[in-house]
């Protein structure tokens, strides 16, 4: 995957046995922490979640994204 894919993420839930991987093919540069973090507050907003809970669990996922080297 990172002969075609310039960057990969992995996220593994503990709740999960699956893990999520993510793969761009940008040669952009990706700064994790300020990339998911703003990420997850703009996809909070976009699904106006009314529960307090399921806001924290965007947030905390954003948290358990890592890059693949």
């Amino acid at each position: 995957m990172k002969g075609v894919f310039n960057h990969l993420f992995s996220l593994q839930l503990e709740e999960d046995v699956n893990e999520v991987l993510f793969a761009l093919p940008s040669d952009l540069c990706i700064k994790e922490d300020h990339l998911f973090n703003e990420a997850s507050l703009q996809l909070e907003k976009l699904l106006n979640l009314k529960h307090l809970e399921m806001r924290q669990s965007i947030v905390d996922a954003t948290t358990k994204i890592r890059c693949l080297k």
